[in-house]
């Protein structure tokens, strides 16, 4: 992402094959260095992602190189959205402003939660 800044993230969920979900985002990357002027942000960010249990593994590569440790040192960025996009399903033909709801259920409230907080961005 260094070398070639223009990313797509794609985020799925799936309740079951006739009821999900599924936004692609694309963008910008931006490294957020480990550097004094970027420790508010990078602090920011880590609250957030330690609100999640785990939140680090899917990122994990293994640390053991020749039997000698190596240090995990996070890359924190984000991404300038400059383009949503994205579909669903649910297993009756509900209209478009039902689906959400549909898939909006506690196990599956935290993409509903990302939708509304990016449309709320681009409002600004």
């Amino acid at each position: 992402m260094r070398a070639n800044p223009l990313v797509c993230v794609e985020v799925d969920e799936v309740v079951s094959s006739q009821q999900w979900m599924s936004v692609v985002a694309f963008g910008r990357y931006e490294e957020l260095p480990d550097e004094p002027e970027w420790q508010g942000v990078r602090a920011s960010a880590l609250k957030v992602l330690q609100q999640t249990g785990m939140w680090w593994e899917p990122a994990y590569v293994k640390t053991i190189l020749g039997g000698a440790p190596r240090p995990l040192v996070p890359v924190f960025y984000r991404i300038h959205l400059n383009q949503i996009t994205g579909h669903c399903a649910t297993p009756d033909p509900a209209p478009l402003d039902r689906r959400r709801s549909v898939l909006a259920s506690d196990k599956a409230g935290w993409l509903d939660w990302l939708l509304r907080r990016i449309r709320g961005e681009r409002r600004r």
